[in-house]
């Protein structure tokens, strides 16, 4: 009879670690963001 691998917890310190490891996939979308809603607001028309 085969022992059934033990499952392991995934825990917040590896989700920090992986987080970390892709920091740049989560920096580069936010700072696209923040430049487009920044770049479109001087599109927009002023209402007073």
């Amino acid at each position: 009879m085969r022992k059934l691998p033990v499952e392991r917890q995934i825990n917040l310190r590896d989700i920090w670690h992986i987080a970390y490891k892709r920091r740049w996939l989560l920096i580069i979308p936010f700072v696209l963001a923040v430049a487009a809603a920044y770049g479109g607001s001087f599109l927009l028309t002023e209402k007073f």
